[in-house]
């Protein structure tokens, strides 16, 4: 016996879709918003939509609904819902920038799988800073426990600062976001804010969309999103306690008030004076039973027993007494806890503060004018387009490079016969140093430093005996040793390495007189290089690369003729496809490349002809156009720039 698929000779979803389109054996109307109505088939809607599966098959089917020859959809608009309809009987659908959002939106009423996934994936895709609060605002809406939705509010957190300088779409973001949404973009620990005050101004904003709609949830946005502790006692009481929502909303004044007192205490060094009512609640753990007596010595439940605890950027709280609910944010599930509605006893005098964001550059190590290695280091404010003097390196650190582990930044360099690696250090009073750190296993010069999960890397490069190097090497600080991992597919020197989403990708480089554009990607979770298909459309040597809103940015550099270039490149890894942005003003070859608050800066590098750059570029990547920055005090070339804390 031999089973045959008929699929091939059937052709059942044409005929299917010929005869909807001929107006043939259709059993139901589907009446959109504009009143007009569109034909279909019972048992083919019910076959990929749960929505219609329910309707005309589920226990209702026998209602009116269910038996009527049309369905009114007043939600969906005629254009959408033919796309729809036309989507299930074709099985396919060509989503763009102009319907994804309506697509997603009635994908998601009608219970329409296919479809929802097909515009979840295209928004991922096409995701960035300029667009992620938008997708973040629709996917908190419509596909609250996608992918997309967590991606996207990660993006938004970390572009947060750029997001806002687009007050139009930020606005419009704002006016479709959810209590819970906003909730959960606001108390995200990678927000991009410079101030805590301006959580609060944006939670404003987004209460005076709607005032009528959200003053009743203000103070439970507020003790929930916005850190009040970390407000200066001043501002709590210039604009905080005067803003006019929170003149009008009573709850919300006890908050801020309960703050303030707090604060006040605090700032005196006095305790906070709680009544029975408000102290802290701890569970006993030998009877199960909860324990009225406060924490001596511990301010962090002071005025409260109730306040957000961020434990690896997952916003979990503690249990109150119910009465109205509020949401955590679980791994894209909403669930649900109950908490008390005295809202004085919810405010947290010692909030943990948000994640550390890089705010300053730091130029460090490169080569003068005259091939020499200089231990000069810089840092860079843009707060003011000044650059000062930072702790001099304890070595000459030709052809730099660096990179940060969480918290630690490092700075990688020498040459063939000795490779430093220094680490950054803040010591007492705030006075910076280096510290000398563990040296790799072999020197190496014109490597490629980066860092992913967790470690640092060194990667190529060139030997002492002047051959190019596959070698890879990892450095673990926590136990301040370098170990071998997986050796490059071939050896190069002269290339860049970058991180996205825990991927390396060494890029470009240079073997013999060959010069490459390859673009190869390490796993560090399986220890395996893979090379891509996708590859620069330019040959590249002694080029910058850094990372971006999830792109990888590749400047300047020498071309396999040893021409010095100016063009730039840029690619999301997702989609595989590098594409030219705007040009540099001028030809740079061994540059430093940063990315810092949504912008890239370029400093330095060679011009050829022995002129050195002491120039400083800067690409906003929202514009995309190019600005001078003020230039660095000593023109380098060979030097590395790192966005740090």
């Amino acid at each position: 016996m031999t089973l045959y698929s008929l699929m091939q000779w059937m052709g059942s979803i044409p005929v299917l879709a010929r005869l909807r389109e001929e107006g043939k054996l259709v059993d139901v109307h589907l009446r959109a918003k504009e009143g007009l109505c569109v034909a279909a088939h019972r048992v083919v809607l019910a076959g990929a939509s749960r929505f219609f599966a329910a309707l005309f098959a589920g226990p209702c089917s026998d209602m009116k609904d269910g038996c009527t020859e049309t369905v009114e959809l007043p939600d969906v608009e005629l254009a959408t819902l033919e796309i729809l309809i036309d989507a299930i009987y074709r099985q396919e659908v060509q989503v763009h920038e102009s319907n994804v959002h309506a697509l997603l939106a009635g994908s998601n009423l009608l219970d329409i799988p296919a479809v929802h996934k097909a515009c979840c994936l295209f928004m991922q895709k096409s995701l960035s800073s300029k667009n992620a609060l938008t997708a973040y605002a629709l996917a908190s809406k419509y596909a609250p426990n996608s992918s997309l939705r967590s991606e996207a509010l990660l993006i938004a957190a970390r572009s947060f600062q750029a997001l806002r300088e687009d007050q139009e779409n930020f606005q419009t973001a704002l006016e479709s976001m959810s209590k819970h949404a906003i909730v959960e973009l606001l108390q995200s620990e990678h927000l991009d804010v410079e101030a805590e005050i301006e959580v609060f101004e944006v939670l404003c904003d987004w209460v005076s969309v709607d005032v009528e709609m959200r003053i009743s949830d203000f103070a439970e946005c507020l003790v929930c999103a916005v850190r009040l502790p970390l407000i200066p006692l001043e501002t709590i009481e210039s604009i905080v306690l005067v803003h006019p929502l929170v003149k009008r909303n009573p709850h919300s004044k006890e908050v801020v008030c309960a703050a303030q007192d707090g604060l006040q205490r605090r700032s005196v060094g006095k305790p906070f004076h709680q009544s029975s009512d408000a102290m802290p609640m701890e569970m006993n753990t030998e009877t199960g039973t909860e324990d009225q007596s406060p924490q001596v010595g511990s301010m962090e439940l002071e005025v409260c027993k109730f306040y957000p605890e961020r434990i690896q950027g997952k916003a979990q709280r503690k249990e109150c007494s119910a009465e109205p609910s509020i949401f955590e944010f679980e791994e894209g599930v909403h669930q649900q806890t109950s908490c008390s509605t005295n809202w004085v006893d919810r405010v947290c005098i010692d909030a943990n503060p948000r994640k550390r964001f890089a705010t300053v550059l730091l130029a460090a190590g490169g080569y003068d004018d005259g091939w020499r290695g200089v231990r000069l280091a810089e840092i860079y404010d843009p707060l003011t387009n000044s650059w000062h003097p930072g702790p001099a390196l304890p070595a000459d650190l030709a052809f730099a490079g660096s990179s940060s582990v969480y918290d630690q930044n490092f700075v990688v360099g020498g040459s063939t016969f000795k490779t430093h690696v220094f680490a950054y250090r803040t010591g007492s009073q705030r006075l910076a140093y280096w510290e000398n750190l563990a040296a790799p296993k072999a020197a190496r010069v014109h490597a490629g430093i980066t860092s992913a999960a967790g470690a640092l890397y060194i990667i190529g490069g060139r030997s002492g005996s002047n051959v190019e190097s596959s070698l890879v090497e990892r450095y673990d600080p926590a136990l301040g040793a370098w170990i071998t991992a997986e050796s490059l597919p071939s050896p190069r020197s002269s290339l860049d390495v970058v991180t996205v989403r825990e991927k390396i990708y060494a890029i470009g480089g240079q073997a013999g007189r060959s010069t490459f554009r390859t673009v190869d990607m390490y796993d560090p979770t399986i220890d395996t290089w893979t090379t891509l298909q996708a590859r620069m459309n330019t040959t590249r040597k002694y080029h910058a690369t850094c990372a971006c809103d999830g792109r990888i940015f590749v400047v300047g550099g020498k071309d396999a003729a040893g021409q010095r270039l100016s063009s730039v490149e840029s690619m999301d890894p997702r989609e595989g496809i590098w594409k030219y942005e705007r040009d540099l003003s001028c030809q740079r070859s061994s540059a430093g490349l940063a990315a810092l608050s949504g912008k890239l800066f370029v400093a330095g590098g060679n011009a050829g002809g022995g002129t050195i750059h002491s120039s400083v570029e800067e690409l906003c990547l929202r514009t995309g156009v190019w600005s001078t920055r003020a230039p660095l005090n000593s023109a380098r070339s060979g030097l590395t720039l790192l966005s740090m804390h």
